[in-house]
């Protein structure tokens, strides 16, 4: 067999893997713990890409989401975005109880500088919805702003701007709302603002945002629903136009206040400490350590979402 077409099989194999993990990475499983639904859907415009997102239940009863975006759809690109959602992995099993927005985020920007060879840049968002308290709690670097779609009917944007993660300027942006029985949580990437639709125009912000307010709540099937409103208004506006951008959306509902483990704090800001987003050596290497053992072996299942319930 000649070299150039062992090149060729070798970045075919390398391809199909890539495209296997961002399966598997992306996939939108539901998530169920008490107080909180979670559900959500990501679609690369390639074989790979760079958008990933995660959730996971806390061992307190919060729940962690998170959603990146590397700029890119190569395989440079789906390779950030597995060891961006590897890392923050393994800092929410490192951290446990005690994983904050800020202090998650602060990890995975040093395990990222550690790796400055890649030269990519990522947005990200990093939530924590707190059902004893109805608290979410963000830090962003970078990400389009989250909606709240408030039960009363109103529409809220959570506002954290920060800088990309490797860009020059990587001060993440803190922010935090109070959560209401009924309310429903929207995080994006800019692939759903940005659709192309067949009249050249994009979907932007001011649709999606009329699309959050129409829509009619259910008592069961919130977070389905929506995300379903959203995928058919997608389909019906871009119809004849091939996408030119990732996209992921992830839809989390505050099903109701949950009162077990209601001492385990109160209403301090210990979360925003300058500790929390100052992780040292030692944390980034756990997690690092932690998204390598979650690779390894046949353990890979356990990096798509789980519940507890």
């Amino acid at each position: 067999m000649s070299r150039p077409s062992t090149l060729r099989d070798d970045d075919l194999r390398e391809r199909d893997a890539a495209h296997l993990a961002h399966q598997r990475l992306t996939a939108g499983a539901a998530l169920r713990v008490p107080g909180v639904a979670i559900t959500g859907h990501s679609q690369a415009v390639g074989p790979v890409g760079g958008d990933w997102w995660l959730a996971s239940a806390l061992p307190d009863g919060r729940v962690l989401v998170a959603v990146g975006d590397v700029t890119g759809h190569d395989l440079a690109a789906a390779f950030m975005a597995v060891t961006a959602r590897g890392v923050v992995d393994g800092a929410v099993r490192v951290l446990g109880a005690a994983a904050t927005p800020a202090r998650v985020m602060a990890t995975l920007d040093a395990a990222l500088a550690s790796l400055g060879e890649l030269g990519r840049e990522m947005t990200c968002a990093i939530l924590v919805v707190d059902p004893m308290l109805g608290r979410l709690d963000l830090a962003s670097a970078g990400h389009p702003f989250p909606f709240v779609r408030r039960a009363r009917g109103t529409l809220d944007v959570v506002v954290a701007r920060g800088a990309p993660l490797g860009s020059a300027g990587s001060a993440m942006g803190l922010a935090r709302t109070e959560l209401q029985p009924g309310d429903l949580l929207l995080v994006t990437t800019d692939g759903l603002a940005d659709r192309a639709g067949d009249d050249g125009q994009r979907f932007g912000e001011r649709r999606l945002r009329r699309l959050l307010r129409d829509h009619t709540p259910a008592s069961t099937t919130n977070v389905h629903r929506l995300r379903a409103d959203i995928l058919a208004a997608l389909r019906g506006f871009a119809t004849f136009t091939a996408a030119d951008d990732d996209l992921t959306l992830v839809v989390c509902e505050f099903r109701a206040y949950v009162l077990d483990g209601a001492e385990r704090r109160g209403d301090d800001d210990a979360a925003d400490a300058v500790p929390d987003v100052c992780p040292d050596r030692d944390e980034v290497s756990a997690a690092f350590a932690a998204a390598i053992a979650i690779d390894d072996g046949h353990d890979t299942v356990r990096m798509l979402l789980w519940s507890r319930a």
